[in-house]
């Protein structure tokens, strides 16, 4: 055998035991903890002219923009991330605080993730799955998002549409987890993986301010007899008119309605009985902290009331001696800040980093100024 046929041999059986000593590519949190991704600086639309003058989107811009270079102290890498994207948006009018000037800076974060099921002809087959670790763009973002003068999506107070003290919104206030940096912290009610809310205010006041159970109890007492009042009127209305009256199915549908009224009119002594015996209390000026299904409680299975350990929700309305009307509406008066994880080691990672590292006294610092 010549030299040169001794050569494609060797060779040959080389190239042909590559694959029996290739180690097969794998998937894990370390797969997925050794990569790292790059910011990318975003943009939003800017808010009508008629909404936010020139001079005062500059004045948001420069306030949201110096969030991101607090994130960066508290995580300098995109650990497990394939990218983060960041921005400022809003401008408009604050929807909780009028005369106030509503914007956020968001920083999202697309992370990796193993996809073990995935089949070669799926999406995420065709990413590499289950080889390697995959990302899906802006899919199950994770983010830190900070509200300024609103609580925009944050979770952190719902409006409840059809409640109102003194003619203020009412809202459900997230309920609280801790402390954290010696601020209270809660999480939303929808959190998939956990997540952080974190108010930050002028010091020695809310903007917000509690419910009353007295308030509470007189809202719904008045609320169901007003809708009692309002089906008895609406059906006396179809009997009294001749178009309608002369037509059977409205008549006798009107007249049911009647019969009927009682049953919305039932659970009506038992808000006034919870009157009388806060009464004898002295607790009507305690916090309404309802329980159960929320604002129209009206099942007997429980409490009217509860407390946050047992999974009460506190009742809130503005408070409007908060607002200062000598600053300029773009100045933060009060800012939420809000972390919300996913599923998975780099969103755990990203948020234990948060937590740990962020400087929120210099978010702090923002109120007023």
């Amino acid at each position: 055998m010549s030299p040169r046929t001794v050569l494609l041999v060797v060779l040959c059986l080389a190239s042909c035991a590559l694959p029996a000593f290739a180690q097969a590519p794998s998937c894990n949190d370390a797969a997925i903890m050794s990569l790292r991704g790059q910011w990318i600086a975003d943009s939003a639309p800017r808010p009508s002219p008629k909404e936010v003058t020139n001079d005062q989107y500059l004045q948001i811009a420069m306030r949201a923009d110096a969030v991101h270079p607090l994130l960066l102290e508290a995580y300098p890498e995109l650990v497990g991330m394939r990218e983060g994207r960041w921005w400022h948006s809003g401008g408009g009018p604050s929807g909780v605080a009028q005369g106030l000037l509503a914007y956020n800076y968001i920083g999202a974060l697309s992370q990796y993730f193993c996809a073990p099921n995935a089949s070669p002809d799926s999406i995420l087959g065709r990413l590499g799955a289950p080889a390697r670790p995959v990302y899906v763009d802006r899919a199950a973002e994770t983010n830190l998002i900070v509200h300024f003068n609103h609580f925009g999506d944050s979770g952190f107070l719902t409006a409840l549409t059809d409640i109102t003290v003194d003619g203020l919104p009412v809202f459900q206030r997230s309920r609280p987890t801790g402390v954290w940096k010696d601020h209270e912290r809660y999480v939303r009610e929808s959190s998939l993986a956990g997540d952080g809310l974190v108010l930050l205010t002028r010091k020695g006041m809310l903007p917000y301010r509690p419910v009353t159970r007295k308030q509470y109890l007189d809202h719904m007492v008045a609320a169901i007899q007003r809708q009692y009042d309002d089906t008895i009127a609406a059906a006396k209305a179809v009997l009294a008119n001749p178009e309608t009256s002369g037509v059977p199915e409205f008549a006798e549908g009107a007249r049911q309605s009647i019969a009927d009224a009682a049953i919305i009119l039932a659970p009506i002594a038992r808000f006034q009985e919870e009157l009388k015996r806060n009464a004898a209390a002295k607790t009507l000026d305690s916090p309404a902290i309802v329980a159960g299904i929320g604002k129209m409680n009206f099942s007997e299975d429980h409490d009217i009331f509860a407390t946050e350990e047992t999974g009460g929700q506190a009742l809130v309305t503005m408070n409007p001696d908060y607002i200062r009307r000598d600053l300029p509406p773009y100045v933060p008066q009060f800012i939420v800040v809000h972390w919300q994880l996913q599923t998975g080691v780099a969103s755990a990672h990203f948020g234990k980093m948060v937590e740990v590292n962020l400087p929120i006294e210099k978010l702090q610092a923002m109120i007023d100024r």
